[in-house]
């Protein structure tokens, strides 16, 4: 598989919306914050004047390496850093999903806990090799989607989530890779597995999800975001790449233009809750007719429900 630079693509950096909007009295959550997208989208919002930024890592350390990153950036940028937290959660365990979104939950209203201003589903992993977790589910689909409905759940129901929110999903263009979403056969039990496919259907679930959300809370704010082949450490060793199976992985984007329009949807007044915002400019990315087919839509969020082990809405 090959990805070749566009030269006609005028990416725009996130690191543009620096001194562009003030957020004072502001907090944020971004959760895979410590490397990729994750980290660049965390450096530009320590610039925008947050009273608190938010860490959620699976790791303390990574996250506190990350915390030194940022504050560096801020100040490089002459702007004072905001508090910056560290929460854990291990997306691949719906019981650590649970604790960290039920924790956030039960301190709700305190100083360290506001209600949040701005949340960035950006965790995410590709495998090479198809791996379980110990909920039962196929590893991609948990935790580039599962764990996040866990938690999206718990914070509409508590009120961490509020209509002021602006929620960001971090989904694909790649969804639209898949033709028809294989919901009796979610975990690749009775079919051949694939980085590509599995990764693929995650993100098309992400987009599904999001317009199940619209309709349920027609006054909240949810976005998703097309990013690009982003130049990121998705393919790691530890998760079954020898080495990125992309030609072309050294033209990609940086993590600071793959954020771009992350940053759009949290700074610009025009963008509309469903919306699938895209690189390089925040332009409306293209939703496949798979992502915008109603029956898919509920078919996925009865199956969603049954893995939660929840009552179907």
């Amino acid at each position: 598989m090959h990805y070749k630079k566009d030269p006609d693509a005028k990416m725009i950096p996130a690191s543009s919306y620096i001194d562009r909007a003030d957020w004072n009295g502001k907090t944020a959550l971004i959760t895979g914050a410590n490397s990729g997208i994750g980290l660049a989208t965390a450096k530009v919002f320590a610039c925008l004047g947050l009273d608190r930024l938010i860490l959620a890592v699976r790791n303390r350390e990574k996250g506190e390496e990350a915390t030194n990153d940022i504050i560096q950036f801020a100040e490089q940028h002459s702007k004072r850093p905001p508090h910056i937290d560290i929460m854990e959660i291990e997306c691949s365990d719906l019981s650590s999903v649970e604790a960290f979104s039920c924790n956030y939950s039960k301190d709700l209203h305190s100083t360290t806990r506001p209600p949040l201003d701005f949340l960035i589903l950006n965790a995410g992993l590709q495998l090479n090799q198809r791996e379980t977790t110990v909920d039962g589910n196929e590893k991609t689909w948990q935790v580039n989607y599962l764990s996040q409905v866990c938690v999206v759940e718990e914070w509409l129901k508590s009120g961490v989530i509020t209509q002021k929110t602006r929620v960001v999903f971090v989904s694909s263009g790649m969804h639209r890779l898949v033709d028809r979403l294989q919901l009796d056969d979610i975990h690749f039990q009775h079919r051949t597995y694939t980085f590509k496919d599995a990764y693929t259907q995650s993100k098309l679930c992400q987009l599904l999800y999001m317009h199940h959300l619209v309709k349920l809370y027609p006054s909240h704010h949810f976005y998703a975001v097309e990013p690009g082949p982003v130049k990121t450490e998705i393919y790691r060793k530890d998760s079954g790449f020898k080495e990125c199976p992309w030609e072309g992985f050294e033209d990609r984007p940086s993590p600071d233009e793959g954020a771009f329009p992350i940053l759009y949807c949290c700074v610009e007044d025009k963008v509309k809750s469903g919306g699938f915002y895209a690189v390089p400019d925040g332009r409306e990315g293209e939703k496949s007719e798979e992502a915008r087919s109603v029956e898919r839509e509920e078919e996925l969020w009865k199956l969603t429900q049954r893995r939660l082990k929840r009552e179907s809405r």
